[in-house]
């Protein structure tokens, strides 16, 4: 599988000397995303501290040719869904080493009120960092990888990833791994549904899992050891995650 990002044109406002009456010509800077056999997926990135980021919706058209090759066939895969979970948990968490988890027993009003007081009492992250599993899809192997995206605690909020071929390459086999399959079985949990979170200022994973006789989620701290790695240690977190509470 190969993505390429070309980037088109410059960004800038240009106009003709001496015609005030003519309206400026504006050059917007824009990327191609090339995948094989599909037409480009147009995006235009925006920069947050020297970084280019790029907004991900489901309703984009040139997204969805991106992932599946047609503008149709995304709409039941799960994956966009799951990361704006990770990246608004990691966002509210993220304020603060010391900032209290939110209970799932809340209802809605609950869970909002308290998301406004963490952020109004630490502040927001602009950018926060996940560190996403190794995927399998058929013959396909994506590596694990650390995934900037810009911070935010609104479900509504479309995500705004990082802009490099990795990421891309990362969502795109994510997207079809994970789509829904109607089925009255349970749905078993996977290493790529995870809630496992990187917080430097501990030198350690927080993993978070939800109990199967309460409903209530459990959170746990993995620390980094002198004789461990990070690798491990998320491995760890993750086996943790996937095991039943009750």
């Amino acid at each position: 599988m190969c993505v390429r990002l070309k980037l088109m044109c410059i960004s800038g406002f240009a106009t003709l000397p001496h015609t005030s009456n003519m309206q400026p010509i504006v050059f917007k800077k824009m990327v191609h995303i090339q995948g094989a056999g599909v037409k480009d997926w147009i995006v235009q990135p925006e920069t947050v501290d020297g970084v280019d980021f790029v907004e991900v919706q489901m309703k984009d058209s040139g997204f969805s040719r991106f992932v599946t090759g047609t503008t149709r066939g995304i709409s039941g895969m799960q994956f966009m869904t799951e990361l704006k979970t990770m990246r608004n948990t990691a966002s509210v968490t993220g304020c603060s080493p010391g900032t209290d988890p939110i209970d799932i027993k809340m209802n809605k009003y609950q869970q909002n009120q308290m998301k406004r007081r963490n952020i109004a009492e630490h502040g927001m992250p602009t950018v926060v960092e996940l560190h996403m599993p190794a995927i399998i899809h058929g013959e396909l192997h994506v590596p694990a990888r650390i995934m900037k995206l810009k911070a935010s605690s609104d479900e509504g909020a479309s995500i705004t990833v990082e802009l490099n071929e990795g990421n891309m390459q990362y969502i795109k086999i994510a997207m079809l791994a994970g789509v829904t399959k109607h089925t009255n079985k349970p749905t078993e949990p996977t290493e790529l549904t995870c809630n496992v979170w990187w917080r430097a200022e501990r030198n350690a994973f927080v993993a978070c899992r939800s109990c199967s006789s309460t409903g209530k989620q459990v959170y746990k701290t993995f620390k980094v050891s002198a004789e461990d790695d990070k690798p491990s240690t998320r491995y760890r977190a993750v086996q943790w995650v996937n095991e039943d509470v009750v």
